[in-house]
């Protein structure tokens, strides 16, 4: 029976003299003690979460997914800088989970958590792409443009977002239409049905260069 062990070794994950070699040993015993780091990355000290993080990292991503909505918590709402990239580094190790447990902060009141939010599914690739198409929504311009660009990077991966991004085509914001011309011109032929948007968009004057690359594009005339 590990678990009085585990109590054992996660108080010493507190202690300068004796976090190192519990943080080994923990990582050692794996999945049986996650929940335990969890509880420790949840209300322990700054010392302790930094050891425990570092167990973690022994398991490796599948035993130490049990983790991730805690590493997450840390990331985007942690004050502490030093807790913020150990917990970033140890989410993108273990990623199970991490698209899920990031998007419920798209939704939170607070512009620089969503924003955080925002760059951590980036980093998730095409999983995140459904995650990235709610932001589309955010009432932030900066957030609806960060996700307008990521999109249109994913190229034709991104064609579940064509709907959302045509709307972003009348958006108040003339940088999110200019940069959502851009996004459906790398989805290419699979933004057909953006097309009698654009082409209001380049009538209209302001944004006709970047209207007219994204029809070229989509309609096979460009790269």
């Amino acid at each position: 029976e590990a678990r009085p062990a585990i109590r054992i070794l996660v108080g010493a994950l507190d202690d300068d003299r004796l976090d190192d070699a519990a943080a080994n040993v923990l990582g050692k015993i794996g999945e049986p003690a996650v929940p335990a780091l969890v509880d420790v990355l949840e209300n322990g000290s700054d010392r302790a979460k930094e050891a425990a993080m570092d167990a973690l990292e022994r398991m490796g991503g599948g035993a130490a997914a049990g983790a991730m909505e805690a590493l997450v918590e840390i990331h985007i709402e942690s004050k502490v800088d030093r807790l913020r990239n150990l917990s970033f580094s140890k989410i993108l190790q273990i990623k199970d989970g991490g698209v899920e447990a990031a998007r419920k902060y798209m939704k939170s009141k607070d512009v620089a958590v969503r924003e955080r939010a925002l760059n951590l599914l980036l980093r998730f690739g095409e999983e995140a792409i459904p995650a990235i198409i709610d932001a589309l929504d955010d009432k932030e311009t900066g957030i609806r443009t960060t996700a307008i660009r990521s999109l249109g990077d994913f190229g034709p991966a991104a064609k579940d977002a064509v709907r959302e991004l045509t709307k972003c085509l009348s958006d108040p914001d003339g940088y999110v239409r200019s940069t959502a011309c851009s996004a459906l011109g790398e989805i290419g032929p699979d933004a057909k049905s953006a097309l009698p948007a654009l082409r209001k968009v380049a009538a209209e004057g302001q944004y006709k260069y970047q209207a007219e690359q994204a029809i070229e594009k989509i309609e096979g005339g460009g790269d």
